[in-house]
C-alpha cells in the first residue's frame, strides 16, 4: 500500500535546524517561530522510518494538545492504533510516538526503544536532570538515538546552560537561537505592532527576542528596579494606599499584611508590614489610615473580610478579587510604570521586585509571585502595586483631573 504524506514545508530556519546531525540539538527560538510545525514533522519522519519517538511537554495539558496536532498529521491509512489516554499513536509499520508531561519525570524512565526525543519548552522544566538523567542515558543505547530539545528561554537556568555549552562548541551537540522576526512567513508589522503595544520591553524580549539574563524570568530589570529606590519617604500627602493581606501567624515564618501610600507622583509616602494572629488587631491598623484617601486592598479569600469592615467604617475603599489575567495586567502596568521612573519605592519593595518571578501555568499562561525560598515574600510588593493602581486608574496622578479625591 502506498500513502501520500504531505509534509508542510519549512522556512530556511526550521530547514537549518531540522538537517542537522548533531546527536543533540538545542534551540532558542521566540514565539511565532514554528517550533510545533518543526517538531511535528521531525516526528512524522522518523514515524515513517519505523523509528520511535518520545515528546515531553511541560504539563499534561500542552502534551493532550500536541497529541492531537500529531495524530490529525498522519494520514488514517497509516495508523494501526491510537490511545488517548496513554497518549500513544503507533503506525502500521510498527513505529510510536508517545506523549508524556516532565511533571512525572519517573514515567518516562525504563525504555530502550527510543531513536528520537524531543523536549518542548524545556526553560520550564528541570532539564538538565531530565536530559542527563533519563533521556542520554536510554538514548546511549540506540544506534541513531538523538534528542531535539527547544523552547523559548526562562532566565540563566539548566536550558539556558546546556544551549550555551553547546554553542562554545560541546561534543555531540548543535547549538540553535531564532527570535521571532526569523520567521520569514509571520508578518514582521504583526510582530512590530507587539512590539509597540507591550506594556513591559521585558516580555516582549523574552518572548520573541530571546534576550537572556540572571532576572530574565523577573519582570523587572534591575537597573530600573535600583533607579526606583529612595531611602526617604515623600513629605507630600498620600493620596492613595495600596493593602495586601495575610492572615498573620504571630511568627516569623507567614507571610506578611503589608500597606504602602503613594503620593500623585507615585512617590512612597508611607510604608509598614506586620505579623499579627488577630484580625481585630490588624484591622486596627488599617483603620487609623485617613478614612477619605482611597485604598485599593486585594479582597481575595480573607481579605473580603477587610474590605467589608472598611467600607462598614466609612473608608473610601476598592477591592480587587485577583484572577490570573487581572493581576497580570496590574504587574505589567507595574512594570511599564517602574520602567518610566513613574514610581519610587523603599529597600523593602524593592528587594522583593528582584525575587519577584513569572512562571508558566498548566494553560501556558504566566503566573506571578515571589521566587520560592525561605523569607522570600512578595507582600510589599504586592501593596506597592495595588496602590499604583488606584493612582492610576481613579485619576489621582499629578496634573489628573478623572476624579476628585480627598488626601491625608
Amino acid at each position: 500500500m502506498q500513502v501520500e504524506v504531505r509534509l508542510q514545508q519549512l522556512h530556511s530556519a526550521q530547514q537549518a535546524i531540522y538537517d542537522s546531525t548533531a546527536r543533540n540539538v538545542i534551540v532558542m527560538a521566540g514565539r511565532q517561530f514554528g517550533k510545533s510545525t518543526l517538531c511535528i514533522k521531525k516526528i512524522l519522519t522518523a514515524l515513517i522510518k519505523g523509528e520511535n519517538a518520545f515528546y515531553i511537554t511541560p504539563y499534561y495539558k500542552l502534551a493532550k494538545k500536541f497529541y492531537k496536532d500529531i495524530l490529525s498529521s498522519i494520514p488514517a491509512q497509516l495508523i494501526d492504533t491510537e490511545n488517548k489516554t496513554d497518549l500513544q499513536i503507533t503506525l502500521i509499520n510498527g513505529a510510536f510516538v508517545q506523549l508524556y508531561s516532565a511533571e512525572n519525570m519517573d514515567a518516562i524512565r525504563g525504555n530502550n526503544e527510543i531513536d528520537l526525543v524531543v523536549l518542548d519548552e524545556c526553560a520550564f522544566y528541570d532539564l538538565e536532570s531530565l536530559h542527563g538523567d533519563i533521556i542520554e542515558p536510554m538514548l546511549g543505547i540506540r544506534p541513531n538515538g538523538r534528542c531535539i530539545m527547544i523552547s523559548t528561554p526562562n532566565s540563566i537556568n539548566g536550558f539556558y546552560r546546556l544551549w550555551k555549552a553547546a554553542n562554545d562548541g560541546m561534543e555531540d551537540w548543535e547549538a540553535f537561537k531564532y527570535t521571532s522576526y526569523d520567521n520569514p512567513i509571520y508578518p514582521k508589522a504583526k510582530l512590530d505592532a507587539i512590539k509597540r503595544n507591550a506594556q513591559s520591553k521585558i516580555k516582549f524580549n523574552q518572548e520573541y527576542l530571546c534576550e537572556v539574563s540572571a532576572s530574565q524570568s523577573c519582570p523587572f530589570e534591575y537597573e530600573d528596579i535600583v533607579a526606583a529606590k529612595v531611602s526617604v519617604l515623600s513629605i507630600k500627602p498620600t493620596v492613595v494606599y495600596g493593602i495586601d493581606v495575610a492572615q498573620g501567624k504571630g511568627n516569623q515564618t507567614g507571610d506578611w499584611t503589608a500597606i504602602t501610600g503613594l503620593d500623585e507622583d507615585g512617590h512612597l509616602t508611607y510604608f509598614d508590614r506586620f505579623r499579627i494572629p488577630s484580625t481585630s488587631l490588624q484591622f486596627e491598623k488599617m483603620n487609623v489610615l485617613n478614612k477619605q484617601t482611597l485604598k485599593v486592598i486585594d479582597s481575595t479569600s480573607i481579605g473580603s473580610f477587610y474590605f467589608e469592615e472598611l467600607q462598614n467604617n466609612g473608608h473610601y475603599v476598592e477591592g480587587m478579587t485577583f484572577t490570573n489575567a487581572n493581576k497580570t495586567d496590574m504587574v505589567y502596568e507595574f512594570v511599564s510604570a517602574i520602567e518610566k521612573q513613574e514610581v519610587k519605592v523603599n529597600d523593602v519593595i524593592a528587594e522583593e521586585m528582584q525575587i519577584y518571578e513569572a512562571r508558566l501555568t498548566k494553560s501556558n499562561n504566566y503566573q506571578f509571585g515571589n521566587q520560592t525560598g525561605k523569607n522570600n515574600y512578595d507582600d510589599a510588593l504586592t501593596s506597592c502595586m495595588l496602590a499604583y493602581k488606584g493612582l492610576n486608574e481613579y485619576g489621582l496622578k499629578s496634573g489628573s483631573a478623572k476624579f476628585s479625591y480627598f488626601t491625608a
